[in-house]
């Protein structure tokens, strides 16, 4: 998982704001990961706006489903009121433009051991980056399954 836009709310409202998000999203992974997934689930901080839960396939849509509506309910609460109304944060970019920032959303990879084998977690987390890079290009939260067999 990977909160998207979530630079532009560190430039912006720094970094204590930046650091509520990220203990706000944590939240609300853990409780949609007790909510709907297993006893043995396993959810982690990878750092930064990075988040991982595993659990069970026939749990994660309504993990995924939860944590999307949860995150989209709370995101607004970062901004000013200006800013929700605009529905963009104005800033520069890494490369010093200045840009419009869309309000954060959250976009998740779903990668199972259903249609295909991995021979270790760095492939299964390489199949993870390349689908949440994917994930990032529609401008809103949601997630995505790998469906690819081996």
């Amino acid at each position: 998982m990977d909160i998207d836009n979530f630079k532009s709310v560190n430039d912006r409202y720094g970094y204590t704001r930046g650091n509520e998000v990220i203990i706000e999203t944590a939240r609300i992974v853990d409780q949609a990961t007790k909510k709907h997934g297993t006893p043995s689930d396993f959810v982690g901080h990878i750092g930064g706006d990075d988040f991982v839960a595993v659990t069970s396939p026939v749990c994660m849509n309504l993990v995924c489903d939860e944590i999307i509506a949860q995150f989209d309910r709370m995101a607004p609460q970062f901004y000013s009121d200006q800013d929700r109304q605009n529905g963009y944060i104005s800033g520069k970019s890494r490369q010093g433009v200045e840009m419009r920032f869309p309000l954060m959303t959250i976009s998740i990879a779903v990668v199972t051991n259903l249609q295909r084998m991995f021979r270790s977690p760095l492939e299964m987390s390489a199949v993870a980056i390349e689908l949440k890079e994917y994930a990032k290009t529609f401008q809103r939260s949601l997630y995505v399954v790998d469906k690819r067999r081996s």
